[in-house]
């Protein structure tokens, strides 16, 4: 399985981002091969997600493994200052992240929640169980100031880790919310 392709935007131009085990960026309106880095796994799930100049990939079945990739290179980015930072700890196998004030979100198919500093992956809390055992495939969904994981399982962005665990409310779903603008 592959994570769905995403349209970054960097310096007035769009590109395409497809994560696998090379994450590789592509002009939207040519085509041309922009950038690649090596360094996921098989089976990259989760959607890649951009902040700024930043674009997030990652991968969490046979190599676990998060990326933040700077925008505005070319070439071969593996093992170069463009890969800004990254981590193998609290990699999501399903969901795919969510940003919010410039951090970054992640929750595992069991259950460890993560929220890290998108510039710098630093984390603010990292691979805390929620109170029970869920088995989480939907990807969380942000909005006015809270993140969905599912339907009635919201977390505050303001929430420490200390109050995250009441935040969340368990429900059956293993789907994502669908949003849509007003």
């Amino acid at each position: 399985m592959r994570a769905a392709s995403y349209v970054a935007r960097h310096d007035g131009r769009r590109q395409i981002i497809l994560s696998g085990l090379t994450v590789r960026s592509y002009d939207f309106d040519t085509g041309t091969l922009l950038w690649e880095a090596a360094g996921l796994g098989e089976n990259t799930i989760p959607q890649p997600v951009q902040h700024e100049d930043l674009v997030f990939a990652m991968s969490g079945h046979t190599v676990k493994m998060m990326m933040a990739i700077r925008l505005g290179r070319k070439g071969t980015l593996t093992d170069t200052d463009a890969l800004v930072w990254s981590t193998a700890r609290g990699a999501p196998y399903t969901p795919s992240p969510v940003l919010h004030d410039g951090r970054l979100y992640i929750v595992t198919d069991n259950g460890l929640v993560s929220c890290l500093d998108a510039e710098t992956g630093e984390p603010r809390y990292q691979q805390q169980r929620l109170p029970k055992p869920y088995n989480f495939k939907a990807s969380p969904v942000g909005a006015n100031g809270n993140s969905t994981s599912q339907p009635k399982r919201v977390m505050s962005s303001s929430c420490g880790w200390e109050t995250a665990s009441r935040c969340w409310r368990p429900t059956p779903w293993r789907t994502s919310p669908l949003s849509r603008p007003r």
